[in-house]
């Protein structure tokens, strides 16, 4: 059964936690982040269920979690397992253990679509998808929000947010947050563009071009910028994106051409970080995305000095 994002998160279909098996899918890493959370705070609320988030790649099998399952001291139980290793979806659709769910959170598709799609039609299963935002969805969570904070923006406020906010979710619901900074009765786009200027964002995606800079003066920038574990996830989602533009062309006006235009200031560096790279080097630093990824699941409190460290390691893998 496929359920959208968008009506979990604004609870418009609570049916959806009587499923026993939860598969939230797609590219966009802080809106997976944010759905299982969300699955996760529903189930542990409406069965108690004690959340267990399991090692990253852990097998998803029978195995696995009745080998937990003995070890705790609980009735009710949720599984989260991220990009597992294998998947035995045959085991999970027998599954008839009234107390029992399974999260599965992949970011990793490869090989797995097609097995995806055949899940859809299966009753015991809620597939969810996860891709960056539309404009369309962005309406309705903004509409949902100013609503629910009885916000009221001016026509022109309005939809310069919508235009400008950025399509990645945990973003949006960050500038989305700010509005609640302004206590005005109507607010002006003269407030809104003060208010979503995207430097602080900016701040944060400009940070990948430190890798040209000396250590000392990446602990300072990363420290200074980096103050959320939610930011830490959209560091990292900055950086993944701009390493796909430094492979997905294959003439340098190829990806010259896709480098955004507002950070026409950091093409220079852009140019240099392209001059440096091959393709050894483009695995390296995918593989210490992954790494910190699994780092900050199992460590989020420590977020800063994970990105110091992962920003440092990121500097002396095109060295």
């Amino acid at each position: 059964m496929i359920i959208s994002p968008e009506k979990i998160l604004l609870g418009k279909n609570t049916d959806i936690y009587n499923k026993k098996i939860f598969l939230v899918s797609g590219n966009e890493e802080t809106y997976i982040k944010k759905i299982e959370k969300k699955i996760s705070s529903n189930l542990f609320q409406n069965k108690k269920n004690q959340i267990t988030r399991m090692p990253e790649r852990a097998v998803v099998n029978r195995n696995t979690i009745n080998s937990f399952i003995n070890t705790l001291f609980h009735t009710f139980k949720t599984f989260v397992f991220y990009n597992p290793k294998d998947i035995d979806f045959d085991f999970l659709k027998i599954i008839n253990d009234g107390d029992l769910s399974v999260i599965i959170c992949l970011t990793d598709q490869k090989n797995q679509n097609k097995l995806i799609k055949s899940l859809e039609k299966e009753k015991n299963f809620a597939v969810i998808k996860c891709y960056k935002l539309s404009p369309e969805i962005k309406k309705l969570y903004f509409d949902s929000f100013l609503s629910k904070h009885s916000i009221c923006l001016d026509k022109e406020g309005y939809w310069f947010f919508l235009d400008n906010a950025s399509n990645y979710y945990q973003l949006f619901e960050n500038e989305m947050s700010k509005l609640l900074l302004v206590n005005l009765k109507k607010t002006s786009i003269n407030e809104i563009k003060l208010l979503i200027a995207r430097s602080e964002n900016h701040e944060i995606e400009k940070l990948f071009f430190l890798i040209l800079k000396n250590p000392k003066e990446i602990i300072l920038r990363t420290s200074r910028t980096i103050n959320s574990e939610s930011d830490s996830y959209i560091l990292l989602q900055r950086v993944k994106f701009f390493t796909e533009l430094l492979t997905r062309f294959r003439t340098i006006g190829e990806t010259t051409n896709a480098f955004p235009k507002y950070l026409f200031r950091e093409k220079p560096s852009f140019l240099l970080i392209l001059n440096k790279i091959n393709s050894k080097k483009i695995l390296k630093i995918f593989s210490l995305i992954k790494k910190t990824e699994i780092t900050l699941r199992k460590q989020g409190a420590f977020y800063n000095p994970i990105c110091q460290r992962f920003m440092i390691n990121l500097s002396r893998s095109i060295k």
